[in-house]
């Protein structure tokens, strides 16, 4: 699809939520954990609040996390949460949304939740973000399977016909979805943003003239033995399977929006 102003097609995100587990955002009330300085992979436990709080305050289950997106219970029982990270001193370019500098690097995780404690159980994952390490793209959703697999979304940005971003090679993983096996080793099953850029699901509607195409999987569930993914920039919710394949689900429609006077151009 083509760009989408703001990435306001996470509508992708909302519509897809019968399929998909959860849409996570960098501005929502989420779990986090405090992790050891000295080795922030290892488990810190957290002291929970008082269970006597008041109806509806809010329980601090763990901090510490870095840009955190969707949540997931594994089959395990634990909480996973998708760390989109905080960029990097990696390849740079200008963000078409402020007209800044967004750069990548590896610090993208997976993080497990567990009684109290956090383990980062995938770590080194592409991440782009503003020098100041916000508004960082990344890894948005994992989902724990059966078996000891862990299944994760990476959000992409910036990428051209063919599909590919302005990265290099620390954004090669961006825009995919990837399989962590039970021996530990990090599979690449699916490129997304190439399904996008070959497909094009939605033919562009609602893009302004001249956008280039974007891609931007954001939220993922387990489905009918495979993974649904919807693409927030994408506008479409896509089924993997489990060889990799890709077919469109649905193709979400465009919806026009006013917005509040006063509120356009404000950052």
């Amino acid at each position: 699809m083509r760009g989408r102003t703001g990435r306001s097609a996470r509508l992708a995100c909302v519509a897809a939520i019968g399929l998909v587990a959860g849409c996570g955002g960098s501005g929502a009330p989420t779990p986090s954990t405090s992790t050891n300085p000295t080795n922030p992979s290892r488990s810190t436990s957290t002291k929970p609040t008082s269970p006597t709080n008041p109806a509806g305050a809010i329980t601090v289950v763990a901090d510490g996390l870095a840009n955190p997106r969707q949540l997931s219970f594994g089959s395990d029982g634990a909480l996973y949460v998708a760390e989109a990270g905080s960029g990097g001193r990696g390849t740079c370019t200008p963000d078409p949304s402020t007209g800044g500098r967004i750069c990548v690097g590896a610090t993208g995780a997976v993080a497990r939740i567990d009684h109290g404690a956090l383990t980062r159980v995938l770590t080194g994952l592409p991440s782009v973000a503003v020098a100041a390490g916000t508004s960082a793209s990344g890894p948005a959703a994992a989902v724990a399977v059966t078996g000891g697999r862990l299944v994760v979304v990476t959000q992409d940005t910036r990428i051209d016909a063919r599909g590919a971003n302005r990265f290099g090679a620390g954004g090669r993983l961006l825009g995919h979805l990837l399989e962590r096996g039970p021996d530990g080793r990090l599979r690449v099953s699916t490129d997304l943003a190439r399904f996008e850029a070959a497909h094009d699901p939605d033919q562009g509607r609602g893009a302004a003239a001249g956008d280039a195409i974007e891609s931007d999987p954001y939220a993922l569930a387990a489905y009918r033995g495979g993974y649904a993914v919807a693409d927030a920039a994408g506008n479409d919710v896509l089924w993997v399977g489990p060889t990799g394949a890709v077919r469109v689900l649905a193709v979400l429609p465009t919806q026009t929006v006013r917005a509040p006077a006063g509120t356009v151009g404000r950052t």
